[in-house]
């Protein structure tokens, strides 16, 4: 059976070779039309119908914003980096983002990096299907300028032949749990450098990114103790070349006096290298804090 989306482009004939402008157009507008009309108009604009966004656990993002009253905040941010799969029907995008209690106001501005991941819908249209980003302090030096995945020429070649998208998803899934249990063998920094392609992105609160396979010591040298994961959710693109998945992470402290285990969210966006194996495209962590804790009666 072709899937829903092959089908339409065999349909379409003449559809254009997907590339990663695609993407950052719709990243663009969204990013517009969050400063011209709001936050909250915006992502229920672009979120899709089973999108998941996270505060700081994933949660279903259109409801979460239906059921949150508008911010009067302006939330604005640019993509730095977009890559999009074979078959144009997955793609992501990082980048910077600034926000300001009311349009205008330099005094106090918040600054960090999203990760959006979009989904092109059976109707053709590009959604949000995950969103979520860390805080840090107001960059020292711009940005490099917009750069896109080294295999955007491959996606010009066209999908190839239809996939099994659940097995492949299973396949994903079970790559992201190795990828723990090295973690817990070896170290996270270890078991990612193991795991990573080379233009890999880390995203952690209170830092700007890090890229490249040579980073990864650096970004994850203050881990103390062991980090394992359990993932939740994952998908992949029907080209099989692109997937993500996503979950709680563990981290529990080298000494048991140092401390109960810390939880927190994560999203990697994963790509197929030329051998077939799955490598980490971009790893970002979130911290769920605490529950508070009761007094005592």
């Amino acid at each position: 059976m072709i899937p829903d989306l092959a089908l339409c482009l065999l349909l379409a004939g003449a559809a254009p070779a997907p590339n990663p402008s695609m993407i950052i157009a719709a990243e663009r507008a969204f990013s517009r039309m969050s400063a011209a009309e709001g936050m909250r108009p915006a992502f229920l604009a672009y979120l899709a119908e089973d999108a998941v966004v996270f505060r700081p656990r994933a949660v279903p993002g259109r409801k979460w914003y239906a059921d949150h009253p508008a911010s009067p905040g302006l939330l604005t941010w640019e993509p730095a980096f977009a890559a999009i799969s074979k078959a144009g029907d997955l793609g992501w995008t990082t980048g910077p983002w600034e926000y300001r209690a009311a349009p205008g106001d330099e005094a106090g501005v918040e600054y960090g990096h999203y990760v959006t991941v979009w989904k092109r819908r059976g109707d053709g249209s590009l959604k949000v299907v995950v969103d979520l980003g860390v805080s840090h302090a107001k960059p020292s030096s711009p940005e490099r300028g917009l750069e896109t995945s080294s295999s955007e020429g491959a996606a010009r070649a066209g999908p190839g032949p239809p996939i099994d998208v659940r097995a492949v998803i299973e396949e994903l899934l079970a790559a992201d749990r190795a990828l723990s249990q090295a973690s817990a063998a070896s170290g996270a920094a270890a078991a990612l450098a193991a795991g990573a392609s080379a233009e890999i992105r880390i995203l952690r609160p209170g830092a700007t990114p890090s890229v490249g396979a040579g980073s990864i010591a650096a970004a994850l040298g203050e881990v103390k103790g062991t980090l394992t994961w359990i993932p939740a959710s994952a998908d992949v693109s029907i080209s099989g070349d692109l997937g993500y998945t996503y979950g709680t992470t563990d981290l529990r402290p080298a000494a048991a006096s140092a401390g109960p285990s810390r939880q927190g969210s994560y999203v990697r966006i994963w790509i197929r290298s030329g051998s077939g194996a799955w490598k980490v495209a971009l790893d970002i962590v979130i911290p769920i804090p605490e529950p508070e804790r009761q007094p005592a009666p």
